[in-house]
């Protein structure tokens, strides 16, 4: 059984799956079928998947979110010459969490001997540090001359406010 197929079967044709499991399933079998083709999943090895691995984690954050999109393998090169943002460890994560998924449900019907895709280690530390604003900053935010056309002038200094607040403070009064 070839890859594209197992996500057809377990995935893109199961009527309890969302759509952004069938979304993001279909991004991820996409991405490796351009780089390995559409492989037997007996051949899919540890290697192959550490390459895969590899391939991920050099991908520039802003693969696939424009009009134009580089060939994998030409996106991972031009993100290191030009030591750009690449995507996170949790997006790494994410892909290899769907192709997992499939992968068990080969093993279970013996389809595949073992799931190369299980017990890889993601860097999911932040790579975004964000701070409150400071007095400061919120006064002048606050005491700056209005220029924007999307909303009025008198709604800017509750859109500031709102802001501001911590998100933990939402979460706590959500529950």
């Amino acid at each position: 059984m070839k890859l594209s197929a197992a996500a057809e079967k377990f995935v893109f044709s199961v009527s309890s799956k969302s759509a952004g499991t069938i979304k993001g399933t279909g991004k991820t079998v996409a991405l490796f079928t351009e780089a390995f083709g559409d492989m037997p999943v007996h051949q899919v090895t540890g290697e192959v998947v550490g390459e895969f691995y590899d391939l991920l984690s050099g991908l520039p954050a802003t693969h696939g979110k424009g009009k134009t999109t580089l060939p994998l393998r030409d996106a991972v090169r031009e993100a290191e010459e030009h030591e750009v943002e690449t995507v996170s460890g949790k997006t790494v994560k994410n892909h290899f969490s769907r192709m997992s998924a499939i992968c068990s449900e080969l093993v279970r019907r013996d389809h595949a001997p073992k799931n190369p895709w299980a017990n890889w280690s993601f860097d999911l530390t932040q790579k975004t540090n964000r701070r409150a604003w400071s007095e400061e900053e919120l006064r002048t935010l606050l005491n700056s001359k209005w220029l924007g056309r999307v909303f009025p002038e008198r709604t800017y200094p509750g859109i500031v406010r709102i802001a501001s607040i911590p998100a933990c403070v939402w979460v706590r009064s959500a529950i």
